[in-house]
């Protein structure tokens, strides 16, 4: 759900957007986070239409049959594909991230006869695991994670990571502490998440695409040129390295989607565990096996 609304403990251990305290316990730490859409490949891009907006619906255009990918997990692909459904025209959808029983149905209804048909050609389970797939099976347009697109520019692929016209999927994450952790372990625990602010994490996790829930640590740790394409929005003053040196974005290259506060600005739904997950798991099950 959006992080926001679960972050602050209530006295009776439920969690709220709202402080309960002048000091109010915490849920977690927020850490690390992004705006996850699809790439598609540079054959899609030269049969786009002219000023055809990126749109989730391009997972279900007949244009790309059988050549389309997407993640093996539920949580994020039945939140990407209830966008597409809708951005398709085939039905409407209350809220992506929290499908009633009913639109899990429908939803699927429209998804079995493509499944069967040959429409979704691969499915991945990791980043590495989609570039492997990308790089070799001839799939025109996959839901894509940060790390995997910038691993695929670093291969020498270039593809475009869309800024869809409905809206990105956003995902968050965060540390807890056990509630058992005492003494010297405690200390150790909130050095540990200290240490996750103070900027180090931060630059090792921009240059894979991802946000810092505390991004102003990272102007020392980034170069300016890296902070202006990363965070800013600007185009790329010089080519720019991931974390082992090879060259991810090249100069003169913006960031879809614009800067941190555009990007963040155009999510449509929170990854979510929505209340009728396990149904919603089933169905996908059944998809797979369709």
């Amino acid at each position: 759900t959006r992080p926001g609304d679960v972050l602050f403990v209530q006295p009776d251990r439920t969690l709220s957007a709202v402080p309960a305290s002048a000091v109010p316990p915490i849920s977690m730490l927020p850490t690390s986070y992004n705006v996850d859409s699809f790439a598609y490949m540079p054959e899609l891009a030269a049969h786009r239409r002219p000023d055809e907006p990126e749109s989730w619906a391009w997972l279900l255009d007949e244009r790309w049959h059988g050549r389309c990918a997407l993640s093996l997990d539920p949580a994020a692909s039945a939140v990407e594909l209830a966008m597409a459904v809708e951005a398709a025209g085939l039905m409407r959808v209350g809220d992506p991230g929290d499908l009633t029983v009913e639109e899990i149905d429908e939803m699927f209804g429209h998804l079995m006869a493509r499944k069967r048909s040959g429409h979704f050609s691969r499915f991945w389970t990791s980043a590495e695991d989609s570039i492997r797939l990308l790089s070799t099976s001839g799939c025109v347009v996959s839901s894509l994670w940060s790390p995997a697109y910038y691993g695929m520019r670093k291969l020498g692929f270039d593809l475009t990571y869309a800024a869809p016209a409905e809206g990105y999927r956003g995902w968050h994450s965060g540390m807890c502490l056990s509630a058992a952790a005492q003494g010297a372990r405690l200390e150790m625990a909130y050095r540990y998440l200290n240490w996750w602010l103070d900027g180090v994490p931060g630059a090792i996790m921009a240059r894979q695409g991802y946000y810092m829930s505390v991004p102003e640590p990272l102007r020392d740790t980034l170069t300016g040129e890296e902070w202006d394409y990363w965070y800013g929005g600007l185009p790329a003053a010089a080519d720019l390295p991931d974390m082992e040196g090879r060259v991810v974005v090249r100069k003169g290259e913006c960031r879809e989607g614009g800067g941190y506060h555009q990007r963040l600005a155009k999510v449509r739904v929170w990854s979510t565990i929505m209340p009728e997950h396990n149904y919603l798991v089933r169905r996908w099950h059944e998809f797979q096996q369709a």
